[in-house]
């Protein structure tokens, strides 16, 4: 059968013709044509303009006026151009800069708050009481070389025995004598001096904080006075170092195992929403603990740059000097911080993770289907998760703290003494027992109780979940933000 072409089907289609009297015109190998400028309306684009005006171009035009390659134009220039284009780089530069901007300001607003939230989750804190530095005034007789009065000056809560001994007097001890007119001269005795006898020592004392209350804003208050403003802002810089370290290494993590999975990403696709959520919770829960671990040695450097006055001369608060003394086992995670890290780790990301999963896979409900019930659900679970993550995170900082106290394993320039320390240490008597020495504010029986021991306000169930008010304030201002935001893109889909 002969096969017909298409002037003989449409005898009366010409195809420079057709259409004509439209100002666009579509024509075949060329495009859609704009009639009056006898061009592609491609051409006539602003951004193929700019290209035109500053590359030389062969003015040589066929009938439809189309202009030819650039003139010294090759392939690689052009891939060149393409993958070195200025404003890609600048838009991409503008946006990392926003980034840091923003998480830095983030850092720095939260970063008194963290402060004080770890000085009492590892910190003993006796009772405040003003009474402890009244002085009362001992008379004794005493024999003068130069006949002068003078008096002892004493604490007002120093018992008789300490007097006994002279390894009990701690402190200076100073002479104030009386001026001429009130002596009183004896051939036997006179007036004593007056002495005075400080309880604890003083170059240690004035480094600890001794707030209020144990009111986060209190705490606050103590570091000002304390440290100045500097020390409101301990381990600012480390904390943002942290911080940027633990989302890049989890973003690379989780992006480099996705594809041996076949799934999309799970750090930047909900996991609800990936081809396989089973899959996509263990790998990011997986990537969040690895993180943890990876970053235990950094994390003591933080922990230590907080517990440390920042006014004290001889304490060392770089981070690169730190971590330059660090040897190659340094940058693993200590054996005894391991399950502490890995419990966090979990405890901060797994519920969270897995309850969308759940109601997702379970009840089919997320934020499109069920935009009342499903923020609702939210919130009570990051209420839930935040109480399950505090007594679980003063673990891991007791741990932490004992490791740079007690731990022989531990590097040289990361070693604390107790008496570096802003408020004394609470102590840590192992992961499954230390919360109810927490709880109870004492000690076990075979460890040595102090004074301030037994006068530690630190303690009962509040003592187990310090911070949850600043944290639950934090979770409901999440939530609502995300709420605000949930509600656009609800609207912008269903229109």
């Amino acid at each position: 059968m002969k096969e017909l072409s298409t002037a003989e089907i449409r005898p009366y289609y010409d195809p420079d013709n057709f259409q004509s009297e439209y100002p666009y015109v579509f024509k075949h190998n060329y495009g859609v044509i704009n009639q009056e400028l006898g061009k592609p309306i491609s051409m006539t684009l602003p951004t193929t303009i700019k290209h035109n005006n500053q590359k030389p171009y062969n003015m040589s035009r066929n009938n439809l006026g189309i202009s030819a390659v650039p003139v010294n134009k090759t392939r690689t220039a052009k891939i060149q151009e393409d993958m070195f284009d200025y404003n890609s780089v600048k838009e991409l530069l503008t946006s990392v800069l926003k980034n840091f901007i923003k998480k830095y300001l983030r850092n720095l607003i939260s970063q008194p708050f963290e402060v004080a939230r770890l000085l009492l989750q590892v910190g003993v804190f006796p009772k405040h009481d003003v009474s402890n530095k009244e002085h009362k005034v001992v008379t004794t007789d005493f024999q003068s070389s130069d006949d002068e009065d003078i008096e002892y000056l004493i604490p007002a809560d120093t018992s008789q025995s300490s007097f006994e001994s002279s390894n009990n007097l701690q402190g200076s001890i100073s002479v104030k004598p009386k001026s001429r007119s009130h002596r009183r001269f004896s051939s036997i005795e006179t007036a004593p001096p007056t002495i005075e006898v400080v309880s604890v020592d003083e170059e240690c004392s004035k480094y600890k904080l001794n707030p209020f209350s144990l009111n986060t804003l209190d705490v606050i208050s103590s570091l000002f006075t304390q440290d100045g403003v500097k020390g409101m802002f301990r381990a600012l810089n480390t904390t943002f170092i942290y911080n940027t370290l633990f989302a890049t290494i989890e973003a690379w993590i989780s992006g480099f195992i996705s594809p041996l999975l076949s799934i999309p990403d799970p750090y930047f696709v909900d996991v609800i929403h990936s081809s396989d959520p089973s899959k996509a919770l263990v790998l990011i829960l997986a990537a969040s603990v690895v993180t943890a671990v990876i970053l235990q040695p950094i994390e003591l450097i933080n922990v230590r740059f907080m517990v440390t006055p920042t006014n004290k001369p001889e304490t060392n608060r770089s981070f690169r000097s730190q971590i330059s003394q660090y040897s190659p086992r340094d940058f693993l995670c200590p054996w005894s911080l391991l399950l502490p890290t890995i419990n966090h780790s979990l405890a901060s990301n797994g519920l969270k993770r897995y309850i969308p999963y759940l109601l997702f896979t379970q009840f089919n409900m997320d934020i499109y289907n069920s935009p009342v019930m499903y923020p609702l659900i939210t919130l009570v679970t990051n209420s839930i998760e935040l109480f399950i993550r505090l007594p679980v995170e003063t673990l891991l900082r007791r741990a932490q703290l004992n490791y740079l106290l007690n731990n022989p394993n531990c590097n040289k320039t990361l070693r604390l003494q107790h008496n570096e320390l802003s408020v004394p240490f609470g102590g840590y008597y192992g992961y499954f027992s230390t919360l109810y020495y927490v709880y109870t504010g004492s000690k076990p029986s075979f460890d040595k109780v102090s004074v301030t021991e037994l006068n530690n306000i630190n303690r009962g169930l509040e003592s187990i979940f310090r911070g949850w008010k600043v944290g639950l304030l934090h979770v409901l201002s999440n939530w609502r933000f995300q709420m605000l935001n949930n509600y656009t893109n609800v609207s912008e889909e269903q229109f």
